[in-house]
């Protein structure tokens, strides 16, 4: 009986102890070898794929709790199941065709994931954790997606779309920074912060949406040429800043409406020029800011075609609330340099445009086919004079005029209604 208590205890013992399962390691450091469809088990341990392994034929992660290091030199083709299971980079991965993905993680550790060309798009169901994609042909998001710690998509001048049943989440304290191509296919909020310490950036790419969108948390960046365009508009309803940075340029594009809508925060100042030479374009495009108000400092706007500003009126009681749209705020070094080109019209459609730039040259006009008009129902108000140089101040019919006493408008008016004069 003795004897056999002890063996059950050595049993059990080695049981514990001596037979816990190993991760499987596929591949050699030294010999190229083509792989079958390896499976690597669900184990809190290290599953590797490694060296000169060559994986033509896909690979099989268990389940969602499957981790498995990619650490070789050659591409991934065939089916890659990830089943919800996280693939982490030692090594940039390449993907070639033929290519089937399925949903997961890939953890980039400062890597990069290069996805193959293709004649048609390549789908993207995985999320991703501090790594760099860069595309060959066009691709779609397929699946709700998250982003955490810093990723980079580059696009490769192709285009990304989001798919009906897709979407993009950047994670709490993360950064997604697109670059060099098309983001379409949006809508509603299907690119989207978790929260305000997600940040956002958009890099030499163009912007093109499906119908409304709204942007709702987090922070966005502008950097080099940017382009919105497409269908409804962009409500920026975040309470961190929408910066277009030094030596960028964000154009809006005909018939789109870009809506300064802080529902969050009483805030004017959240779209913000880095610095001088920081521009946005208006190119048929329309700058609304509802009722919180929209203050522009620095950098540049310019008109290049018939564009449009226009901010809400609402009132509390008997009080009348008419933040408007500011341009400059009394400080020389602040001033917002507009430019209307030759044969544009900028029309403030209603609401309130308040000028509050001190230089003379802060409103440049190219000759008297370039027009400031105020429409029917809207007010302009000065804080200071306003020089038109060769251009036209065109106020319509049931307009209003305000300003500081002594502030004036130097250059050409063209009146063509009753026009009700106010000071501020």
């Amino acid at each position: 009986m003795h004897i056999f208590n002890i063996f059950t205890f050595a049993l059990i013992f080695y049981l514990s102890f001596c037979t816990q399962s190993y991760g499987i390691v596929v591949g050699s450091d030294t010999t190229v070898a083509r792989q079958r469809k390896p499976k690597f088990p669900s184990q809190d341990v290290d599953n590797t794929m490694l060296g000169f392994s060559v994986f033509e034929n896909g690979i099989y992660l268990e389940d969602s709790k499957t981790t498995c290091t990619f650490d070789a030199f050659f591409p991934i083709a065939g089916i890659v199941e990830l089943n919800g299971g996280s693939l982490h980079l030692a090594h940039d991965l390449k993907f070639k065709n033929p290519l089937q993905l399925h949903s997961g993680w890939i953890y980039g550790n400062g890597f990069a994931v290069e996805f193959p060309g293709s004649s048609s798009n390549v789908d993207i169901p995985v999320s991703l954790n501090n790594v760099k994609i860069f595309l060959q042909s066009d691709a779609t998001i397929t699946e709700d997606i998250m982003i955490k710690k810093s990723c980079v998509i580059n696009c490769g001048g192709y285009a990304l779309s989001i798919g009906d049943s897709g979407s993009i989440t950047v994670a709490n304290d993360s950064r997604l920074h697109f670059e060099n191509g098309v983001i379409k296919g949006l809508k509603e909020d299907n690119i989207r912060c978790y929260d305000d310490t997600g940040v956002m950036t958009l890099d030499d790419v163009v912007w093109k949406q499906d119908d409304d969108f709204v942007f709702l948390y987090g922070g966005l960046i502008i950097k080099n040429d940017v382009v919105m365009t497409g269908k409804g508009s962009f409500a920026y309803q975040t309470s961190k800043t929408f910066t277009i940075a030094s030596r960028s340029s964000l154009l809006l594009d005909s018939d789109f409406t870009f809506s300064y809508d802080p529902i969050r925060v009483a805030s004017k100042i959240l779209l913000e020029f880095q610095s001088d030479t920081s521009r946005l374009i208006l190119d048929g495009a329309t700058l609304h800011a509802t009722v919180t108000g929209l203050q522009l400092t620095r950098g540049d706007l310019l008109v290049k075609r018939d564009s449009f500003l226009s901010s809400e009126v609402t009132s509390f009681g008997e009080q009348l609330i008419d933040e408007g749209i500011i341009f400059g705020s009394g400080v020389s070094e602040n001033d917002v340099r507009c430019t209307i080109l030759s044969g544009s019209i900028l029309e403030l459609s209603s609401g309130t445009l308040f000028y509050d730039n001190v230089n003379a040259g802060s409103l440049r006009m190219f000759n008297e086919r370039s027009r400031l008009s105020i429409a029917s129902g809207a007010r302009l108000g000065l804080y200071q004079d306003i020089t038109l140089g060769k251009g036209v101040l065109y106020f319509s019919n049931d307009t209003t005029f305000a300003r500081y006493p002594e502030k004036k408008v130097i250059g050409s008016l063209d009146i063509g209604g009753a026009v009700v004069t106010e000071v501020l």
